[in-house]
């Protein structure tokens, strides 16, 4: 899936790389409803399919697979293969997240699986930097992004692309406890200390720490959320 050029989309936050770097879903797309179906289906297929083959070796760059992340199991794609370990760099294609997994733990993905469109796109924060003018997130900041978007319906507004990836810039605006409407603070960022622990901008490429909620869990939240949003828009 994408999202429109320059008009506000509703959407959620699956999974955060850092303030600047992060995964948005859109639960109100006709296909997201099919994703929990999805998820119990591959669960069930590959907890119990010892004959499914695992990846081929060497392995190729941009192979769709099936991942085990917490008992659960995710389609994602390859990024990246260390031949030295035989370990596969993995973007996760639903929720969104990077991680480095062994070759030896990923299945081929059937063709059945393959029709759902992906749900997680890769976004850029628009107008936002670290406040001392470098990539590197503070921990506190990191900890602020994730109070402000993770389990709240927002809007996003795609308002460029990135040059070197063409990976989406957006604006995101969420309702504050008042119920009006809070952008993102533009022109700065939230690391006011640059001492402070540092989540790197262009280290997606080594061992990642992946914030992946669990499916029933996240779309327990979505659920509540979508419905909070319909009722305030009522009230409006």
């Amino acid at each position: 899936l994408t999202l429109p050029d320059a008009i506000p989309c509703e959407v959620v936050c699956s999974s955060v790389i850092d303030p600047g770097h992060f995964f948005l879903q859109q639960p109100t797309h006709p296909s997201f409803s099919s994703l929990s179906h999805l998820d119990m289906y591959m669960i069930r297929l590959y907890s119990q399919g010892t004959d499914i083959p695992d990846l081929p070796k060497p392995c190729q760059t941009g192979l769709l697979c099936a991942a085990p992340v917490l008992g659960a199991w995710f389609r994602a794609v390859t990024v990246s293969y260390y031949a030295e370990t035989d370990e596969v760099m993995l973007r996760f294609v639903d929720y969104g997240g990077y991680t480095r997994l062994p070759r030896s733990e990923l299945r081929q993905i059937r063709t059945d699986l393959m029709s759902l469109p992906f749900q997680a796109i890769e976004c850029y924060l628009a107008h936002v930097q670290p406040i001392d003018g470098t990539w590197q997130w503070g921990e506190a900041a990191f900890a602020h992004f994730q109070k402000l978007c993770m389990g709240k319906v927002m809007n996003a507004t795609v308002v460029g692309f990135n040059v070197s990836d063409k990976v989406p810039m957006v604006e995101l605006t969420v309702l504050d406890e008042e119920n009006k409407d809070r952008q993102f603070s533009q022109g700065r960022g939230w690391n006011e200390d640059k001492n402070d622990l540092s989540f790197d901008f262009y280290s997606r490429w080594g061992p990642i720490i992946v914030w992946l909620n669990s499916a029933a869990k996240y779309l327990n939240f979505v659920a509540k959320n979508l419905e909070d949003s319909k009722m305030l828009h009522s009230a409006g």
